[in-house]
């Protein structure tokens, strides 16, 4: 008993001198994005019809995404927002070091955002468009 007490006292006495940046580096993100975009359509896995603002006459939008991981597979998820109201999250999966992943959301008149969210919460990235 007394050994174990005093291990822990060494691992935590350790830990009380590592910074803080070399703790976070543990949790940093496996994904990364090298490409953001809209578009009214994807063909071919490419966007069709990129922009940053839509006629109200625009049914869909999607969120055409480049993702990279560091370890595939790596759990990822679009989550979109209407005027700062989260209203849907879709997950992804980065099967591949590198790969175009994409959702699809029916929308309507206002400002929307797309977060490109990883695993543990972290916002890997993130774009806004408008409908009006």
């Amino acid at each position: 008993m007394k050994r174990l007490l005093r291990y822990m006292v060494v691992v935590a006495f350790a830990f009380a001198f590592i910074p803080f940046h070399a703790i976070a580096t543990v949790a940093e993100a496996q994904a990364s994005i090298e490409s953001i975009l809209f578009a009214r359509g994807v063909e071919s896995k490419e966007p069709v019809g990129v922009a940053k603002e839509f006629d109200a006459s625009v049914v869909q939008v999607f969120c055409w995404t480049k993702l990279s991981s560091k370890a595939p597979p790596t759990a990822v998820k679009h989550v979109w927002y209407k005027a700062g109201q989260k209203v849907l999250e879709v997950p992804l999966t980065i099967n591949y070091s590198s790969g175009r992943y994409w959702s699809v959301k029916n929308v309507s008149i206002g400002d929307w955002t797309v977060e490109v969210v990883g695993a543990n919460g972290e916002v890997i990235g993130a774009a806004s468009f408008k409908v009006k």
